[in-house]
Formats: C-alpha cells, structure tokens, sequence
C-alpha cells in the first residue's frame, strides 16, 4: 500500500492552510457582487420609494420615509453611498443592501460552523446565497436586505457572549443599538435572546464591568443617533403625535387577515426561504446510511440551543401572527433561525454514502434555488424584477419624449 505522504508534492505538507478571514471575504464579494447584478433600476414598491425620497427630503409628514420613520441608519448609509452611485437613490440603497447582506454569509458561516461543524457552516452559506425571497429582497431599495445583515450579526455576536467571550461584547452592543435604525422591530425582538446570552456568558466567566461598560456604550449609540433622527424628525412632539397617528391603521392591516391568515403567510414564507432544502430535508431518506454520529449533545447544552433558538424566533412569529404582518419581508428577523436549522438537519443527513453522498446534495440545493430565482417566472423572483423594470421603463421614455 502507498502511502499518502510519498504522492504528495514537496513542501506541500507544510503549505499553511487559508486563513479563514480570506475564506469570509470571499464569501462576503460573492454574495454582494450576486446582489449588486440582479438589482432594479425602479422602485417596486411604496416603501422603497419613500426610503429614496427620505436620501434627499427627509420628512415624516409625507411618509419620506413611512412611520415610524426611525429608518434613520438605512437612510444615512444610503446618503453616504450617493456618491458612489452618481447620485441615483435608488441604487444607492441597492448598493446598501448588496453590501450588508452579503455581511450575513461569513456570519451565517461562523455561528453554523460552532454550531454543527464545517458541513453545517456549508449548508447555511448556500442557503443564505441561494435563497430566492432573501434573494429577491436584498435587489430591491428596500430595509429587508440591510436587516438580514444586521439579524445574523447579532445572533453570532450573541453565541459568542454567551460562551463567555469578552470580545465580542462591544460589537454586540453597537449592532443592537444602531438595529432600531435599520428596522425598528429588530432590537425590540432580539432583546430577550441578547439579555440570556448576556447572563449566559456572566455565569461563564464575564465580568459584570465589561457587561456595564457595553451596556452604557450602546446606550449612549442609541441616544445619539435617536436625537440625530428627532432634529431630522421635527423634535419629539410632532414625531409622538404622528406615531399615534398612525399606530392604530398599522395594526388593523394585520388584524383584518386573523391569525390563521398570517400563519398561512409565515408558512408560505418560510417554504419559498429555501425551497430545495426543506424538500431534501424533510423528504424519504436519500443520503443513504448516515456515518456514526459522535454521539448525542450533553442534556444542558441541547437545553440550552432550544432556548436560542425559541428567543430568536418566538417574540417576532408572535408579533406577525398578532400584530401586523403584510409582506414576506418582514419576517427576515426570524428566517435564519429557520435556515440554521435546516443547515443543521442537512448537515446531519447528508453525512453518509448514496446517490448523493457529499458534496452533491449541497451543489445540488445550491443549483436548484439559484435556478429558481433567476430562471423561473414569478413573483418572487428576477424576472418579476426584470418585466417591471421593462414595462415601466417603456412607458417612462414614452412620456419623456412627449415632455
């Protein structure tokens, strides 16, 4: 029998690996550059227009943008990009939410790979990229793209606190400050899971100073950017008097479809998230006898990832359930909970021989939800993207020529 060593080219066994960061950046211009090439060149939607107005004309009585209105961090991202895009609002956004989403691929990476190993880390990298809705989002002005980032930034940073890792503490409390910014529920549903996590990693060795110092840091963040966008709003009055304003026609936009309504569309949400995977994950057995597991995780450790996972959903399925719920986008706070999941489930059976031992069913899902999105008519997808853009285009020229 050869051995292996004795075909191996010389020095190649000392050849250091990648460093990871090299890998993450990767990750990073594949998943903004894939963004940046399927973007509109019109706004599609009410929201995004109103964002793209606020870049220049910030104010609340003519919804730029809508209420609440605390999109402040969105609007000066996209006033900072202004230049880089010649001054076109539109894809000065676009050029936002190519940039951060893209961010959730390397973090999507790091917190699966801690929490099933590198097939896991795998699997969320390509569900994160290939996922036709977040996919979709993510090409349009809107605060869906940006979000996505932000959400899987805050769920790593969190994992790590809560293993009782100081550095990650200050990062943590500067995205949960500045989240409000982006979109104002995110903070208020992440709260309870940064909070455990935060206890979590006291009990594991954190000392409560650095707890205290992160806490007045993002606090004084949140104080200084909230008083940037009060001046921007017209002072704290007038901004309460239109939040009561509008408070109440919000909520009713949600209650006139009921709960079953709403858990109809989280169904159909989630389904069209990753659409390929959940086939894979939830169908027959395809990958043939799985390899021997390691074993079961300890009681307290299991214990403790239902806990992550049930803080990370429950309080935003409840409040789309409930509250107000209108568009696919607005569950981005809770899809990649769904996708660490299934990255997992798929890490699992894809562990063994078959017809698609690894790493086909992976290339597999990625082909199948790449194809969809750019390929497949619909309106989720690029060509509903594609045709507006067209057929408004036409009639736009149309009355320019008549101007």
């Amino acid at each position: 029998m050869v051995k292996s060593g004795s075909s191996t080219a010389p020095g190649a066994a000392q050849r250091p690996a990648a460093a990871p960061w090299i890998w993450w950046l990767l990750l990073f211009c594949a998943g903004a550059l894939s963004r940046w090439l399927t973007r509109t060149e019109l706004v599609q939607a009410w929201d995004a227009g109103n964002f793209v107005l606020a870049l220049t004309d910030f104010d609340l009585d003519r919804h730029q943008p809508h209420l609440p209105g605390c999109f402040w961090w969105l609007i000066s991202l996209g006033r900072l990009s202004l230049p880089l895009t010649g001054g076109n609002g539109v894809a000065a956004l676009e050029l936002v939410n190519a940039l951060v989403s893209a961010a959730a691929l390397p973090f999507g990476w790091i917190l699966a790979r801690r929490w099933g190993g590198q097939r896991a880390a795998w699997w969320m990298v390509v569900l994160l990229f290939s996922s036709p809705l977040l996919w979709f989002y993510a090409s349009q002005p809107l605060s869906y793209g940006t979000e996505l980032g932000w959400v899987m930034a805050i769920a790593c940073c969190s994992w790590f606190v809560a293993e009782g890792d100081p550095r990650f503490l200050p990062p943590l409390a500067l995205l949960m400050a500045t989240a409000g910014g982006i979109r104002p529920n995110t903070p208020l549903f992440l709260f309870p899971l940064v909070l455990l996590c935060c206890l979590r990693g006291w009990r594991r060795g954190l000392q409560p100073w650095r707890l205290l110092v992160s806490v007045a840091l993002g606090l004084g963040v949140l104080v200084w950017w909230g008083q940037a966008f009060l001046e921007e709003a017209g002072g704290l009055g007038p901004f309460w008097a239109q939040l009561m304003a509008w408070k109440g026609d919000h909520a009713q936009q949600a209650s006139d479809r009921g709960v079953l309504g709403n858990g109809w569309l989280l169904i159909r949400t989630v389904a069209l998230t990753a659409p390929a995977g959940l086939g894979l994950a939830l169908g027959p057995s395809w990958a043939g006898p799985a390899a021997k597991a390691p074993g079961p995780l300890p009681r307290q450790d299991r214990l403790w990832r239902r806990w992550f996972i049930a803080l990370w959903v429950v309080p935003s399925a409840f409040y789309l359930l409930v509250v107000h719920f209108t568009r696919m986008g607005h569950a981005t706070t809770i899809l990649p909970a769904v996708l660490l999941l299934l990255a997992a489930r798929l890490a699992e059976r894809a562990d063994g021989g078959g017809a698609l031992r690894w790493p086909r069913p992976l290339l597999l899902v990625l082909a199948l939800q790449c194809a969809l999105f750019l390929l497949v008519p619909g309106d989720r997808f690029l060509e509903n993207l594609r045709s507006y853009d067209h057929d408004w285009g036409l009639a736009i020229r149309a009355v320019n020529r008549f101007d």
